[in-house]
Order: structure tokens, then sequence, then C-alpha cells
């Protein structure tokens, strides 16, 4: 999983430098291609009925994918929490275009949690903690099934609860979360206080 967490951070880096340089429009475009390349890497280390042809949203188009989405719904709530202890309007984003309805601040925090996000999930499935008989087929596509849903919610709430080191600082995942909430806000304080 290191060689994960290593790409993604080496992706991140590229895309967050991306930023100062290129518009918008360019940014989605490398995110994306960085994105594809990401997922096309998971997949390696999927067993045969978890892997998928590509990221799909609302539905799921495959196990996989189904227990990404919802995964990735609970990791936003937590997100979103940081970023209203800290007094911001999660609809103001920074890389993500801002949506009166939409979270975008959520977007671009939850960005560098979502490859601990996505381990977790290769881990539950590699375990056989998640099977195929976890999820329900439904219309065009697969949601996760109420038993697969008490795996992951406990198994999530295990994970936000979980010691880690980031940045030589050891706390809960949920802690550096908020923190990261945190750290922006102190960037934007010290930026309005420049003369």
């Amino acid at each position: 999983m290191q060689i994960i967490i290593d790409t993604t951070d080496t992706a991140i880096t590229v895309k967050n430098k991306c930023f100062f340089f290129q518009n918008k429009t360019t940014n989605r475009q490398i995110k994306g291609s960085i994105s594809r390349q990401y997922f096309q890497t998971l997949n390696l280390f999927l067993p045969d009925l978890f892997k998928f042809e590509k990221r799909s949203r609302r539905p799921g188009l495959d196990f996989f994918n189904a227990g990404l989405n919802y995964l990735y719904g609970m990791t936003y709530s937590v997100v979103e929490g940081g970023v209203f202890a800290k007094g911001f309007d999660p609809s103001i984003g920074i890389l993500h275009v801002d949506s009166f309805k939409k979270p975008t601040l959520v977007f671009d925090l939850i960005e560098p949690i979502r490859p601990l996000v996505d381990s977790m999930l290769i881990d539950l499935i590699l375990e056989n903690r998640l099977a195929p008989d976890d999820f329900i087929k439904k219309d065009q596509g697969f949601w996760v099934s109420k038993k697969g849903k008490r795996i992951i919610i406990n198994s999530f709430n295990d994970f936000i609860n979980t010691r880690i080191k980031i940045n030589k600082s050891t706390k809960r995942l949920k802690d550096h979360i908020y923190e990261e909430s945190n750290e922006l806000g102190n960037i934007i304080e010290a930026l309005t206080e420049l003369p």
C-alpha cells in the first residue's frame, strides 16, 4: 500500500504546483489524468470479483466503486465537520469550482485523505471482511447492502479513531482531518493580516 500512498503524494504535489501555473480547466484535465492512472493502479491490487473498469459514481457500476462511494460519503461528513468547526463556508472552494449547493471546500480538503480511505477499502476486501454478497444490484448499478454498511461503518469508525503519524504528528486520523481545516484557517488569517 505504501507505493499507492507515495504515488498519490507525488500526484497531489504535481497537481498543487499546476494550480499556481494553469487555469482551472487545465487543472481539471491534469487531475482527471492523474486520477485515471491512480485508479488503474489500485485495480491491480484487487481480486477479480472487485476489479473495475473505471471510477463510477451514483451509482457505482461495480462492487469496488459502490464501496468507495459509501466510504467517501462518510469521509465527506468528517471533513465537513472540520470545515464547520473552523467557521468556514463549505461552498467556497479553492481548487474545486465554487458552488452554492455543493460543499466545494470539503471536496478540496478531502483530496489528501482519499488514498487512506481507498487503502481501508482495499484492506477490507483483501482480508475478506467485505465480499460481493455485501452489495446489491439495483437499477443500473450496485449499492452497499445493510450487512455491508454495518461492516463499512464499524471499520470506518475504528479507522478514523486510529492514531497515525502524518508530518511528524501522531494523533487520531479524525484529528488530522480537523487540523487540515485549522491549518487552512491559519494560512488565510496570515494572508489577511498582510499590509
